[in-house]
């Protein structure tokens, strides 16, 4: 149960430099309330996001940053339709 309410590195997905971009406030919020872990932010575009970069694609995220089993099959899923746009 730690893992799921302590985990050590977030992966938030949807992210865009546009201020209107609910996953930036995502991010913004981990932030504020002491989030210490690593952040990973990905999106349709690269960019940054306060002191974040986008990055472009899930398999731009470190190997070492595994998804838990009940994240494994959506992500996977994602991977190969590649967020949707090419």
């Amino acid at each position: 149960m730690s893992k799921i309410f302590h985990p050590c590195n977030l992966v938030v997905i949807g992210v865009s430099e546009r201020p209107d971009n609910l996953a930036r406030y995502i991010i913004a919020n981990l932030r504020a309330f002491g989030y210490q872990g690593d952040l990973y932010a990905v999106g349709r575009q690269a960019g940054r996001v306060y002191d974040l970069p986008i990055l472009a694609s899930l398999d731009q995220v470190p190997d070492e940053i595994a998804p838990s089993d009940a994240a494994a099959a959506p992500i996977a899923n994602l991977r190969q339709r590649s967020l949707g746009h090419q």
